[in-house]
Formats: structure tokens, sequence, C-alpha cells
């Protein structure tokens, strides 16, 4: 059959004619050297090897962008109908993907192939994979590699090696706005790479392997090597690829580690002639101990396998089954609790509800940042331990916003510092097993803290998801069991690591502080039963001011409640058309409150308003009883 052509619409923006606009961007760029696909300088796919600037790039090469430091990754469809047949086998419909609204695509004009760009949950660098069908690659994810640098995709307005035209951008998207990969092409990633890690080759030694562990040894291997070791590192792939019917995947790896070679590499056809040569029957056939071996002798070491992943709980061995793990109730050195905002948000999983409209983000916001050392002019709150602060949220501009109005108010910090300790993220909707896939990498982005004494500690951000129905993909929000796996995986994966989570929802209806006691969010109880903590959000009627009560905790806490006071700025800002106007942002200054103060504020309310209608009334009437001014008091009037 032949190839199918891919149509798609190109773009309503040119391409930038500089590459300093990708850069601005917040792009990594990497130089291709004129009539070629890829980089070949030793050193390329390292981070501080990127371009820095137009002025950089040597002439007459394209420009490429490294995923991995840019927070992106490509769909590379190399054979469109087979790729088409294997993505529908995972229920991702690859026409539906070019004809989204929000595609970007990289048009190389090659009919049968195709590339879509998506951006990457925020810190996430997954190894890139390739899917083949008898030794011709289907198609490929791009992002990582194995040794944690970077593979690239070239970039208009290169030309393209084969057809002397530039490549373009197509779609009715915009490279700007990349969207987040689809779910369902995350899940069948991470499916793949989980697959890699379980040990299903046999060795001949007590412990098998994983294709993770043979890329992780082969990649140790410099491919500048004589032409034995490299003919050898293949053999060893042929018959691993053989001993698990993944003869494909096997020749990908190789032919991958050979291409990444300065000098050496054959070309694709070489590699084919090469493995086509090899039979894992013989008895000349090299296995991964010789693989290995050239390994060790580069500096590799092989990891000591987690114990827990080898073995199932062992009857009677009272150091295998979890509930067989006692601990002494006896401590020397008994550990304080670890606040993100101290004496009222916990660094374990917090859960924070509030009913629609009445400002989570306005109000939490500025709350949290007090982790990060940011706080408004009259805040009341602190935090002892300093931390970055990841928010997952659905609306980017409305953070925005808030942190124009908390800077308008006399922060001092400078751009530089915010980008540091607060890290925006689009909320992406997607599964709870994919959401946890980043917790190593922010588990990386720590906040060295300091005390006076020479103690030291490493402390992780606080990730917020505002709100949970935006970032968490569920397919009944009332089940408890399916609820309770959300909250079991947050904990296992961040709140083990030491990163707090705070988790934002909607409670079950609107809510005034006359049921406050009441408050519950929506959904399943499993949000708050399993959680560490609860909090709420709410409103005071007839008061301007929002106020948040502590639930359940696991701390005593001095005081219970805060009292949130709005403030309001007008700025002038640009619209979509490029005009401007002026715009109200605000945020709101976190105060300490306790209940009897607030009871007391309310009841000094009911009481001027009280007065205030007795004396409306007495200048409307001519003559009035105290009956008739009980009546007013009791709020009938009958005028």
């Amino acid at each position: 059959m032949p190839a199918k052509k891919i149509d798609s619409e190109e773009s309503a923006a040119a391409h930038p004619a500089s590459a300093d606009v990708y850069i601005r961007h917040g792009w990594s760029l990497v130089p291709i050297p004129s009539g070629t696909k890829g980089p070949s300088a030793k050193g390329w796919n390292r981070k501080e090897n990127a371009l820095t600037s137009q002025a950089s790039l040597p002439l007459g090469c394209g420009i490429g962008l490294a995923h991995a430091y840019s927070g992106t990754m490509a769909l590379d469809i190399d054979d469109w109908f087979p790729a088409s047949l294997t993505l529908a086998t995972h229920g991702i419909n690859l026409d539906a993907l070019y004809a989204a609204p929000d595609a970007v695509i990289v048009d190389s004009g090659r009919a049968g192939h195709g590339k879509l760009l998506y951006a990457m949950p925020f810190g996430l660098i997954l190894p890139s994979r390739k899917i083949t069908n008898n030794g011709s690659t289907i198609y490929e994810l791009r992002c990582g590699t194995a040794n944690g640098f970077t593979v690239q995709d070239v970039l208009p307005p290169s030309i393209h090696p084969d057809t002397q035209q530039p490549y373009r951008w197509a779609g009715n998207g915009h490279w700007t706005r990349l969207p987040p990969i689809p779910g369902a092409l995350l899940a069948v990633w991470t499916a793949l790479i989980e697959q890699d890690r379980t040990r299903t080759i046999q060795t001949g030694e007590p412990l098998a392997t994983s294709w993770e562990e043979v890329r992780s040894a082969l990649w140790a291997i410099s491919p500048d090597v004589d032409r034995e070791t490299w003919i050898a590192c293949g053999m060893a792939l042929h018959w691993a690829g053989h001993q698990t019917q993944q003869v494909d995947a096997a020749l990908t790896l190789w032919d991958e580690w050979s291409a990444s070679s300065v000098t050496k590499y054959p070309g694709e056809r070489e590699i084919l002639t090469q493995w086509r040569s090899m039979r894992a029957d013989k008895m000349t056939s090299r296995t991964l101990g010789t693989l290995f071996h050239h390994a060790r002798e580069a500096g590799w070491v092989r990891a000591q396998p987690d114990a827990a992943s080898l073995f199932g709980a062992v009857a009677g061995g009272d150091t295998q089954h979890p509930l067989l793990r006692f601990k002494s109730p006896i401590s020397d050195n008994p550990t304080a609790p670890v606040f993100v905002v101290d004496g009222f948000i916990c660094a374990l999983l917090t859960v924070i509800a509030g009913m629609r409209g009445v400002g989570k983000t306005t109000l939490l916001l500025p709350l949290i940042l007090v982790a990060a050392g940011i706080c408004v002019p009259g805040c009341k709150v602190s935090a002892r331990i300093r931390r970055k602060v990841i928010w997952v949220t659905e609306d980017i501009e409305q953070a925005r916003r808030v942190v124009v109005s908390m800077r308008r108010s006399g922060i001092s910090d400078t751009p530089e510092q915010w980008g540091e300790m607060l890290k925006l993220v689009p909320a992406v909707r997607i599964d709870i097993e994919a959401i946890v896939e980043v917790a190593d990498a922010y588990s990386r982005m720590t906040t060295l803290n300091t005390s006076p004494s020479g103690g030291t500690y490493d402390a992780p951000p606080v990730v917020v998801f505002d709100t949970t129905n935006a970032s968490i993909r569920v397919d009944n929000e009332n089940d408890n069991a399916e609820i309770g796996k959300v909250v079991a995986l947050l904990k296992e994966r961040f709140t083990v690591k030491g990163i707090p989570v705070v988790l934002v929802g909607h409670t079950a209806k609107a809510t005034y502080r006359a049921d406050a006691e009441d408050l519950v969010m929506r959904g399943a109880g499993a949000w708050e039963a399993d959680a560490n903590q609860t909090a709420y959000v709410f409103m005071e009627k007839d008061s301007p001011d929002r106020f948040l009560r502590i639930g359940k905790n696991r701390f005593d806490a001095s005081e219970t409640e805060l009292r949130f006071i709005s403030t309001m700025t007008e700025i002038v800002m640009q619209n979509v058309l490029g005009e401007l106007e002026s715009v109200r942002v605000r945020h709101a200054v976190p105060t300490l409150m306790a209940p009897h103060e607030r009871k007391l504020e309310s009841r000094n309310r009911a009481e001027e308003a009280a007065q205030d209608g007795v004396v409306s009334y007495l200048q409307s009437v001519d003559w009035a009883t105290r009956a008739m001014i009980k009546e007013v008091v009791r709020g009938n009037d009958k005028r």
C-alpha cells in the first residue's frame, strides 16, 4: 500500500526569522549542520552546549529543538498507516490528533511522515522510545535519552537534506502555545518504560536483567570504540532481543547508541547488514555478559535491585511482610511536625475546599507563597522552612494577575526570584498514574535551609493542584475506592519523598459561616478521610473578607482560622487585540483570626445594621411606639 500523504493546514504564523525568538520563548536549541538532520559535535546533547543566541549559530546551520531542556516532546510518525493502526489499539486516533484545534505540526514535506509537538508535564523528562516492526520504525516518542541527556528535532526554517525544502509549521495551533501531551499517549509511553524495568532477560546468573539495565550499561560505553567491541555489543543486544522476542527493539537500541558516535557511525544500512548476519543460535553468539563486561571497564556499576521488587511477602519472614516491620515506640529524638505554612498547612497531604466563586486561587496563592519567602505587606503568617512552590492551575493568566497584584503591593523580589521560587504549570487532566511519574523530578527541586546552629535541610517543593477536577482524571468522583487510590498514590509517590501536596477542590454547596461546621468537599468522602489535613474556605455574610478554617489535622494549632483581607489594584494591561485597557487585579492578605473575634465582629455588624435600621425608620415616620421599633429591629419594617 502506498504511503498516505499527511495533509495539514499551514499555521497562520510563519516561522521566526531568528533563533532568538525560539530562545526567548524558553526553548533550548542545538545547531544542525547543513545537509543533515542531526548535530554531530561532541557533547551537543548537554544543556550547557545549547545555543545562547542567533549569533552563536554557525553559518549555514539549521536549528533543532532540545526537548529535554525545553519541556517538550515529539510524536514522530515514520510510517503513517501502521502507526495509525498501532496507536488505535491504545485508543489513540492519529487523524484526530492531526485535526485537533491546537495541533502543532512540523511538516517536512515527505508523504507518510509527520511530527506533532506537545508540552510535557512540568519537570518530566522521559527516555525516548521507538516502536518498530520488522526492523522499520513506525513511530517514535521523543524527549530524553537513557543517560539523562536530550534528543532533538529539526525546527523551521531549517532545510531538509532530502527534499532541499525548508521545514514549516503546520496544523491548527501555534508553536508558542504547545498543547499538553494527550493522557493516552503519555500512558503508552510510561507503560513502555515500566515494561523495560521488568527483569525478564535471563543471563545465566542468579539475577535476571531488564532492558532498562541493558540501556544503562550500553550507554556507559563510548560509541567510539573499536570495531570488534562495537560488533560484540551488537551481538549481545541481538541475543537479548531473541531471548525476549524484542528483536526490533534491540536493533533500534544498537542503532541509537551507534549513531551517537562523533566519527564512527557507519549508517543505518551497515547496521542492518551486520544485524542480519548475526545468529542467536550460534555457539559464537555473545550474551549480555559481554556487554556488561565492557560497561564495567568503562566505569559502569550494576545497581543493586530493591529486594521488594524481587521477592513477594514470605510467610514467617518477619522482615518481608510490611505489617511485620515493627518500630520502637520510644525515640530519643522525636521529630517536630514540618509545615508548609507554620501552624496552619502541614507538609503532608492537605485538602482545601471552598465554594465556587469564593476566590480560592486569589486567597491561597499568597498564603502558600509564604513558604517560598514571598510575603505581601500585612501578612501575619510565616514559614520557617523555605521551599519552592509548584502551582498546577487551569488558569495560568489568573495566577499571573494575582502575582501582578502582589508585586504592586510593595514586594521587592525580582522577576528572576519569582521564577525560581514559583513554578506555574498548566493543568492537564490525566490519570493519577501519569501524574506521579513527576515525583522523582520534583524531589530534586530542593531549597537549602540552614539554621543559625549549622543544621541544614533540603526542602522539596510544595505541589498545589488547583483544582483536583482540572488536574486528576477519574471516572467517578463519588467512588470512594477510586478516590482512595488517587490519594494513596499521591502519598506513596510524593509525601513519602517529603513533597507536600495541596489538593484544592469545591465544596458540595455554597457555604457561609453559619453552616461552616458542616463543610465537606464535593465528591467521595475519601478525599477528606484519607488526607492528612483538611481546611475550608468560606465567606461571612455582610463581610468583604474571606476565611479559612482548619478541619482535621495532626498537630495542635494555636489558631484554627485565618482571615483574608482583599487588596485590589488597577493596572494597565494589553488585551488580545494589542490595545491597552485598565484591569482590576487583586490578591488577599492572610491574617490571624481567632473564632471568637470573628463572632464578635459578626455580632457588632448585626447591631450596627439594627441601629441604622432604627434611625432610618425614625427619620421616615412622624411617631413610633416601642413595639413598632422592636419590629424594625427584628427585620419586620412595615412601612
